[in-house]
């Protein structure tokens, strides 16, 4: 081949790559919860960028209130914006260790009550009467035990976020263990080592592949926690012959060191027909053999120890699986936090449940429920789809508080998100956010806009440049998801102050 041939080859080549970027566009990728830039025939999808994204000029994005944020500042205060009571009331200073808490409050107390602040930016927004919906949660925690439900999308996976938030409550109100998690997790958990045998089968409530294969349970009982394990498949009948199964769980380190003390192990199942035997060991030593009760009800086997058990393996054995709705692990007292993500979900899900969540609802007990959705609406969100966008979260909030009547309700919106293309915010975002503080206090609820909390319009890319965000740009880092937790927990913290006194951290 000649020089020029080469060359125009190398050109023609060149050209039909830069051809490529006019035909890729943006669209969300529902499984992995990401917005991408690409070419999409059919099933086929290839990422690839566009003309704007290799060839657009942009002047750097800055964000003053988001850094402070990050660097754990006191954002700027807008003169036009000035809230003398925001101004004139008195911080309370984090302690860097968490653990230090009780001891940081106690400080600060001395100086009186704070006031209550809320319907300002950055901080909890509350129903009317706001003083009123703080002290119930103030009472809420101080019961004997307290449990609080943590429902999410991705953001919340792994116990992030959540763990954050169980630790400082209990530091502050009592209690200790991980609570909630499937015996067959589909994505990392750090809050307790668990490992199992048998061939075990994982059905979700919000699963795109498994609605696409149509893997579903038959009788759509999902429970409190909208997933379901089991040993056998859940459509067919009885295997030929026992099928043997275990689970082992162990505490874990690799968080906070309550979550490694717990005495008080719940097996949540229901759908149980058949003869099962479970035996329980010890550090690989039997204490209990058991069946479980086959009505094909809702049932709670429950455990207990004096102190927490080092290895403790549950192993089953039957022709036919009960449903597993999950396990709780914690302590007969003070406050217990379930971490329950549902990757991809925008909280439509609960309203699909059946009777199971009602007779879990009613052994549990939740005193707080949190909802934190909004972010998978975002992408495809226009504005005349917001309001009933929103109200579709508030319903499905109605039906669980309908079953939950004494529980207080709160939700968390999104964080800032940003699109690929422009390395901007969502325009929707500020929008879908003054919706839900709308919706909320017509209904009663709490609502904390995480958005605003991490600094507003375009912190995200702020948070990227600082390491406290992934490159997809729409969800955090380790590092970030710290920050966004403390930033939660603090808020909540200064709150609870304005109602309480200092003698309840002197117990």
């Amino acid at each position: 081949m000649t020089p020029k041939k080469i060359v125009v080859f190398m050109i023609g080549v060149l050209l039909s790559l830069l051809w490529l970027t006019f035909l890729s566009r943006e669209y969300v990728d529902v499984e992995n919860e990401e917005v991408i830039h690409g070419i999409k025939i059919g099933s086929f999808q290839m990422k690839y960028p566009t003309f704007w994204d290799i060839f657009s000029h942009r002047e750097p994005i800055k964000n003053d209130k988001a850094m402070a944020i990050i660097q754990g500042k006191e954002p700027k205060i807008e003169k036009d914006t000035l809230n003398a009571e925001l101004v004139n009331n008195r911080k309370f200073i984090f302690p860097k260790d968490i653990n230090h808490l009780r001891d940081s409050i106690e400080a600060f107390l001395e100086g009186g009550n704070p006031k209550l602040i809320s319907n300002v930016e950055g901080q909890i927004y509350y129903p009317e009467p706001m003083q009123e919906f703080v002290k119930r949660m103030n009472e809420k925690l101080s019961q004997p035990t307290c449990r609080i439900l943590h429902y999410g999308d991705s953001k919340i996976e792994g116990d992030r976020i959540t763990s954050y938030l169980r630790n400082g409550l209990q530091i502050l109100y009592g209690g200790s263990g991980p609570g909630y998690f499937p015996i067959k997790t589909p994505y990392g958990q750090r809050s307790i080592i668990i490992q199992t045998t048998g061939n075990w089968f994982r059905y979700a409530l919000f699963n795109a592949e498994q609605r696409k294969n149509k893997d579903l349970l038959p009788n759509n009982q999902y429970g409190l926690y909208a997933n379901v394990c089991r040993f056998t498949p859940a459509r067919g009948g009885d295997t030929a012959g026992l099928k043997t199964a275990s689970f082992t769980i162990s505490p874990s380190y690799a968080y906070y060191s309550r979550l490694a003390e717990y005495s008080q192990i719940t097996l949540h199942y229901g759908n149980c027909t058949v003869p099962t035997l479970v035996t329980v060991y010890e550090n690989n030593v039997e204490i209990r053999k058991d069946s479980l009760i086959t009505d094909g009800d809702y049932h709670a086997y429950k455990l207990h120890f004096d102190v927490t058990p080092k290895k403790l393996k549950l192993q089953f054995s039957s022709r036919k699986s009960p449903d597993f709705y999950g396990v709780t692990v914690g302590s007969d007292q003070g406050v217990q936090v379930d971490n329950i993500p549902t990757r991809g979900d925008s909280g439509f899900h609960f309203t699909r449940l059946q009777s199971t969540y009602e007779a879990m609802s009613r052994e549990l007990r939740p005193d707080i429920i949190i909802f934190q959705f909004g972010g998978n609406l975002v992408p495809y969100l226009t504005k005349d789809k917001v309001v009933s966008s929103v109200k579709r979260i508030i319903t499905n909030m109605q039906w669980v508080q309908k079953r939950n009547p004494e529980a207080l309700l709160f939700l968390i919106g999104p964080s800032d998100m940003l699109r690929r293309s422009s390395k901007t915010t969502y325009d929707i975002i500020p929008v879908l956010v003054e919706e839900m503080k709308k919706q909320t206090a017509e209904n009663g609820f709490a609502f904390w806009s995480m958005y605003e909390a991490m600094g507003g319009k375009n912190s995200m890319k702020i948070w990227y440049d600082n390491r406290m965000a992934a490159s997809d740009l729409v969800h955090f880092s380790d590092k970030g998801t710290e920050r966004i937790s403390e930033l939660l927990f603090q808020n909540l913290v200064e709150d609870l102050l304005s109602v309480q006194s200092v003698e309840m951290y002197r117990k």
